[in-house]
């Protein structure tokens, strides 16, 4: 049995498995780069990327380039990267958690801007892109043992990406309404609860049916859709991990396994358990 590739995976949890450490930057150089599922996470994830041709989709915005670039995925986006394989793909990827941010006045750094936005890119220059990448080198070197270098140089590529923006070389795509990005938020961290529409119209003071325009226009999609995503791509997640199908029912927030079942069968095309036994999950690796 196959499973879907236009599916999703969270990648929530534990930047990149590090617990000890807010940051985490790595280096690469590939001849392209395949990542067929979106994913979501509760941190930034930055990109330096000197050199490759990409195609990158957050949300509703998809931008093509063969230019260097510099990308913010926000917090709770569902987002991917692929590069092309007829060239080299050069990339720095730094995670941090939204704490960062507020480590800094909006005297000392204004990241006002990032605050409802779900995507930043900016097309640096020759000299701009040697800037980042200068930063981004030097963040490798105070990583794990100065936590006050590694969030200053941070905030400094944060301001580069931005001051390139506000000179017309790039976008902070921002949330259309507000509110719905806290909804957003809210979902990703109560995703095992029971959550319904009426209740998050309720909690931000607007009617049900404006609450699902605003969601749509927005989200581009239906508030039931977008849950139905985020759930099930945790539950495969779990599934990967080892996690038992009728822990992975209730940790995403199914009323009974028969139901979560069901659901799960509808999404892949496969019942968690043959998907248990497919040869996909870690433990079977």
């Amino acid at each position: 049995m196959t499973i879907p590739t236009d599916k999703f995976i969270n990648m929530t949890g534990n930047i990149t498995g590090v617990t000890d450490h807010p940051f985490v930057v790595t280096h690469t150089h590939t001849t392209g780069h395949k990542m067929p599922y979106l994913h979501w996470h509760s941190h930034y994830e930055m990109l330096i990327i000197p050199h490759g041709k990409v195609e990158l989709i957050n949300n509703n915005t998809r931008i093509k380039s063969a230019k260097p670039l510099a990308v913010i995925h926000c917090p709770y986006t569902l987002h991917n990267m692929n590069a092309d394989e007829s060239s080299v793909y050069e990339r720095y990827m730094i995670t941090f958690a939204k704490e960062t941010i507020r480590k800094f006045t909006p005297e000392t750094l204004n990241l006002h801007p990032l605050h409802q936005a779900s995507l930043v890119y900016a097309e640096p220059d020759k000299s701009e892109i040697e800037e980042l990448s200068d930063y981004s080198e030097r963040l490798k070197t105070y990583i794990r043992n100065d936590e006050t270098m590694s969030a200053l140089l941070i905030a400094a590529i944060l301001r580069r990406i931005v001051m390139i923006c506000e000179s017309g070389r790039g976008e902070i795509v921002q949330t259309n309404i507000s509110y719905i990005q806290n909804v957003l938020n809210y979902i990703s961290d109560n995703i095992h609860q029971p959550i319904t529409a009426a209740d998050l119209a309720a909690m931000n003071d607007v009617g049900l049916t404006k609450f699902h325009a605003d969601f749509k226009s927005t989200v581009g999609k239906t508030y039931k859709q977008h849950l139905t995503d985020l759930r099930q791509t945790y539950a495969r997640q779990l599934l990967e991990s080892g996690e038992s199908i009728i822990n992975t029912s209730i940790e995403c927030g199914y009323s009974s396994e028969s139901h979560f079942i069901k659901a799960f069968r509808e999404y892949w095309g496969i019942t968690p358990g043959e998907f248990v036994h497919s040869g996909l999950t870690e433990k079977s690796r």
